[in-house]
């Protein structure tokens, strides 16, 4: 029985996180089994990630049918700022420790 209180749109949107976490988790097993750098496979999941759950958000969870085009500029702008230094973090953070991946 569903909670009244709780809007659908709740559970929807945790459907799309676990589904969207899974997905990336996928994707980013099969990029490290090619062979590719766990540190750009990270990035790419990043973006994969970020896309396929807006998308979902937007069209499934909340059934959004209204323009976003401004707001998706400055969300995007952010998160990539976020991706940007989250990767030089992480560049800092393994300089002069060889036993760490690049």
């Amino acid at each position: 029985m569903r909670n009244p209180v709780v809007p659908k749109s709740l559970y929807r949107y945790g459907l799309v996180g676990i589904a969207s976490n899974a997905l990336v988790y996928g994707v980013f097993l099969a990029l490290i089994w090619s062979a590719v750098p766990p540190v750009w496979a990270t990035g790419m999941c990043y973006g994969i990630g970020l896309i396929v759950s807006y998308l979902a958000n937007r069209v499934w969870s909340f059934e959004s049918t209204a323009d976003h085009r401004s707001d998706d500029v400055v969300r995007l702008t952010w998160q990539a700022r976020a991706l940007t230094a989250s990767g030089g973090s992480w560049a800092s953070a393994t300089s002069g420790h060889s036993h760490l991946p690049r």
